[in-house]
């Protein structure tokens, strides 16, 4: 292990703090990373915790939003597959004076970060989505609520995610 760091160049004295997943090979206290770096004598005093970003992906596999996704993705796939749709969505968006910029993302990984910005996107031009009346009857009433609430559960997870790639000291 030591090896490893060397090999790094990792300054062993700053270490401070280790994240790790929550696995016992990370966490046990006899053959656990935590462990053995605790049980070596040239170790620092540090503090070992559960990542966030880990326990929030945990979170993102547990939860089942594809009640939103599902139908949302469905109208923005529509629109964008069919070409005559895409130009005539697209000036319909100016139109409207929204101030918005005139597109939806289409969404093409299962990041969280690609399906909050679809959502984020979805929920900013439902009206024009609405007027362009390609969604299903009584789809846009029920579906509003949903995407408001996915788009913010989505866009609080990318900000923080944001957050913590870009603190210089996390």
């Amino acid at each position: 292990m030591m090896a490893a760091f060397a090999k790094a160049n990792l300054p062993i004295p700053k270490l401070t703090a280790i994240a790790t997943d929550g696995a016992p090979a990370m966490i046990g206290s006899v053959n656990g990373l935590v462990g053995l770096c605790k049980a070596d004598q040239t170790f620092p005093e540090f503090w070992n915790f559960h990542c966030i970003i880990h326990r929030e992906q945990l979170v993102s596999k547990s939860l089942n939003l594809d009640n939103v996704m599902k139908p949302v993705m469905e109208i923005v796939n529509y629109i964008h597959t069919h070409a005559l749709n895409h130009r005539q969505f697209k000036i319909l968006i100016p139109e409207l004076d929204t101030g918005l910029p005139g597109d939806l993302p289409l969404h093409c990984t299962v990041r969280w970060l690609s399906k909050g910005q679809v959502l984020s996107r979805f929920f900013e031009l439902l009206d024009a989505v609405k007027l362009h009346g390609r969604e299903e009857q009584g789809l846009s009433r029920a579906l509003g609520p949903r995407v408001d609430y996915g788009s913010g559960l989505f866009g609080r997870h990318a900000v923080s995610l944001r957050q913590t790639e870009s603190d210089p000291a996390g």
